[in-house]
């Protein structure tokens, strides 16, 4: 998981710098690492940032029938964290 971190990490750096290309392709690395077996063990939460940072960076570049691809998968993780926990949805803060 370090390595999906660190990608994650100089991605947010280059979305701070408005070079969205270089982001797009750290979070497409990080997103090559999500396996059936990885998703079992990376929070919900986590994995509900990568999809939606994805899908930001879509809208970005134009790619709008993508970024509604990713932000279906950002809130099907985030559902599937608040079935989980039993967190109601109006409680949820998001950054």
């Amino acid at each position: 998981m370090t390595t999906i971190n660190q990608l994650n990490e100089t991605a947010l750096d280059f979305i701070k710098e408005e070079n969205y290309k270089e982001a797009f392709d750290c979070f497409a690395q990080s997103e090559a690492y999500l396996s059936d077996d990885v998703i079992e063990i990376i929070p919900e939460p986590y994995i509900t940032t990568i999809f939606y940072n994805i899908a930001f960076l879509n809208q970005k570049i134009g790619r709008l029938k993508e970024c509604g691809e990713y932000i279906g998968w950002a809130l099907k993780f985030l559902e599937k964290y608040v079935e989980k926990t039993n967190i109601k949805s109006s409680d949820l803060v998001l950054h």
